[in-house]
């Protein structure tokens, strides 16, 4: 092999693992340690029909898909909700979670970042996984990503916070990289040839030398620990459960994940964006979402996992009154947001809405809330900052902000 084969066949499986956080931990530390599942409804999900039905209102304004009556005496959340509605006494529906921007890009910027985009950028905050990164290091001893993304999605970056807090990833082309393919002492001997290549290098002890080497060393401790055994979700005893559904499949992998160690996962599924043909399109999307989402809390009770926060949520609700296409636009004014864990009051619907769910009319909360309710959730609190590639100080979390769950 000649240099520029080494070079390149080190820096494949580098690159590849490029911004993991890295390591396992044990099942009785990862059940000690707080953590976050984070699914995210790209496109604007219907909060009139997930959690905020106005049973009462018009037939143009109320659920098209009906209503289900909940544990909370007086409740009730979207018709094609009944799983959830069985589970209601251990889940907080907040209907009182709102902005003003109706734009999918800025709106999902605000509610995966908590920040507000500035200009042209793409993303100039860092989203709440790569802060729990940042709080837990990129790596565990044994090779997991402390954050973890499932699926590919906008604003699930570290932006500023460096590259090295970005989350693990697992593409498809991703997952099929994390076996070893040569034996330890080969690559043993491949780093320490590596080492001296960087050595001599015109860039040596230069600041991108040092990252690089550090993303490296990161994508190596994922190879030799056995981070490919927590994907293989064919062989968990609950797999039947969940198979045949990619959202099914992934919330799985989720439960895995944090199992072992892993500190935040994001995943998220799409379509919600439904100007037309609503009642189509939610009965193909929201039936497996309602199964899934009370199939992981169960999941994650049998499992002991009681220090986990389930969060699902979206970029904005939709218009009160169905269009002239039997559809809803986008609306902030109201945004669907639900939140599963046994650490805090459950079976409660937080805030309240106007009859028509066009209007907060009472305990009012803003992404800066929703930040602050999963940063203190892993343990980030108020007064604590971060120093981004600008050399500038940020606030994690804003100092006027408030708990959702408190």
């Amino acid at each position: 092999m000649n240099r520029r084969q080494f070079v390149i066949s080190n820096s494949a499986f580098g690159i590849s693992y490029l911004t993991s956080n890295i390591g396992f931990s044990k099942v009785e530390q990862a059940k000690s340690e707080n953590a976050v599942i984070y699914l995210f409804l790209s496109g604007g999900a219907s909060h009139i029909e997930t959690f905020n039905p106005v049973p009462n209102a018009p037939v143009e304004i109320r659920s098209t898909t009906g209503i289900q009556k909940t544990k909370v005496p007086g409740e009730y959340i979207g018709g094609l909700h009944p799983e959830l509605a069985i589970r209601s006494d251990k889940i907080s529906f907040v209907r009182s979670f709102a902005h003003k921007d109706s734009n999918h890009r800025s709106a999902q910027h605000l509610n995966l970042t908590g920040g507000k985009v500035v200009g042209d950028s793409q993303q100039n905050w860092p989203s709440f996984g790569s802060c729990a990164s940042y709080k837990f290091g990129s790596n565990s001893k044994e090779g997991l990503p402390h954050y973890v993304k499932l699926n590919s999605h906008p604003h699930t970056s570290a932006s500023s916070l460096g590259q090295k807090f970005g989350g693990y990833e697992a593409s498809p082309e991703g997952l099929g990289d994390l076996s070893l393919k040569i034996s330890i002492e080969h690559l043993n001997k491949r780093r320490q040839m590596l080492k001296i290549v960087d050595n001599s290098s015109v860039v040596a002890g230069s600041q991108i030398a040092k990252d690089y080497a550090e993303l490296r060393e990161q994508a190596i401790s994922s190879l030799t620990g056995n981070i490919a055994t927590v994907f293989k979700i064919d062989e968990d005893k609950s797999y039947d459960d969940f198979k045949g559904n990619r959202l099914g499949e992934d919330l799985l992998r989720s439960v895995r994940l944090i199992e072992n160690g892993c500190k935040f996962v994001f995943l998220t599924t799409g379509g919600w964006d439904m100007h037309s043909n609503i009642l189509k399109g939610l009965t193909s999307l929201q039936t497996p979402l309602d199964l899934y989402i009370a199939k992981a809390i169960d999941l994650l009770q049998e499992r002991g996992l009681s220090n986990v926060l389930l969060v699902v949520s979206t970029e904005f609700g939709r218009t009160y009154k169905i269009n002239v296409n039997a559809g809803r636009d986008h609306g902030p004014s109201n945004i669907p947001l639900m939140m599963y864990s046994p650490m805090y009051d459950m079976g409660r619907f937080i805030g309240k809405t106007n009859d028509t769910a066009n209007e907060v009319i009472e305990n009012p909360f803003g992404p800066d809330d929703l930040t602050n309710t999963i940063l203190s959730h892993i343990g980030i609190t108020k007064g604590q900052k971060w120093t981004g590639s600008d050399g500038r100080p940020h606030d994690f979390i804003q100092s006027g902000s408030k708990n959702i769950l408190l």
